[in-house]
């Protein structure tokens, strides 16, 4: 519940203009490792199967924020989802570097997707039916530095 609450903070502040991002280069495994340590046990309780691709790209962010971006949607992945696993990697796209989370739980109606990212928002507590498959979250970091 704090990290709820720091992250809502910190998008209230990011919006005011009162805190303003440290962007620095980085790599994004020392972020997915960081990730994967994180939850590992949480996953493992629950009998989940977490992976968390490596990936050797550097990226341009602010790592403290994307890390909490992160940790609420790897957060989310766990929570509510009750068999099979959880996958956090990147892809290339579009000239920037794309982070994923993948899980096989609940999912989100399609007509609510674009929602959840408004501020306070919450889906009912209806469940859905788990065939539905798979469910994605990205976040787009720009630009990715080159690769050696």
């Amino acid at each position: 519940m704090n990290d709820l609450f720091n992250a809502l903070l910190d998008m209230s502040r990011l919006d005011a203009g009162v805190l303003v991002p440290f962007v620095s280069e980085f790599p994004v495994d020392q972020l997915l490792r960081r990730i994967e340590m994180t939850f590992a046990d949480a996953a493992r309780e629950k009998d989940l199967r977490l992976r968390v691709v490596a990936n050797g790209a550097w990226i341009r962010s602010d790592f403290i924020l994307l890390e909490r971006i992160l940790l609420n949607l790897v957060s989310n992945a766990v929570r509510y989802t009750e068999a099979g696993g959880i996958v956090v990697g990147c892809r290339r796209r579009a000239g920037g570097l794309r982070i994923e989370v993948w899980d096989s739980g609940i999912g989100i109606p399609e007509d609510q997707q674009r929602s959840i990212f408004g501020e306070f928002y919450q889906l009912s507590t209806v469940r859905r039916d788990r065939r539905s498959g798979p469910r994605s979250w990205a976040r787009d970091c720009r630009p990715p530095l080159p690769t050696s």
